[in-house]
């Protein structure tokens, strides 16, 4: 079975790369491979975009890293706790890229200027499995549920 939290994410955040991934107590990561550190930050997903890490918690709290280890809190998805099933980066509707929260119930797009998540078109009925494998893939994002597979492409009515 497909597990997220498993998924090894590699960056570069300020000339440092780093390998990192999500763990159940926070998310672990190492500039070298060698020396591994534990941060406690609540995360489920991760994912690297606008020169930031960005983490996102089981209760929909996503939050930013300007320096690995230090991190700032900003939107909140509302949803109820245990919805959000992937973190990923998608273009939008002017072609710019933008963070996007997968969720049980549908896709849901970060706006960073008011600090929120904003519905896209993008929504189903509640499945447990719905989101979880995200994936962006020539410029649209494929959002499984069930025995669905949905392509969503903002702005070009998919």
């Amino acid at each position: 079975m497909y597990d997220p939290a498993t998924d090894a994410l590699t960056f570069r955040l300020g000339g440092t790369v780093y390998l990192a991934f999500a763990t159940s107590g926070g998310y672990t990561y190492t500039s070298d491979g060698a020396a591994w550190t534990d941060d406690t930050q609540d995360t489920k997903y991760l994912a690297f975009w606008d020169d930031r890490l960005w983490g996102i918690d089981s209760t929909g709290q996503l939050w930013f890293s300007l320096a690995i280890g230090v991190e700032t809190n900003d939107a909140q998805l509302q949803l109820p706790n245990g919805y959000v099933t992937d973190l990923l980066v998608g273009r939008d509707g002017n072609g710019d890229e933008i963070l996007y929260a997968a969720s049980k119930v549908g896709l849901f797009a970060h706006d960073i200027g008011n600090q929120r998540f904003v519905q896209t078109g993008l929504m189903l009925p509640r499945n447990d499995d719905a989101g979880v494998g995200c994936v962006n893939w020539r410029d649209a994002i494929y959002f499984p549920a069930g025995e669905s597979i949905y392509k969503y492409q903002a702005g070009g009515g998919g």
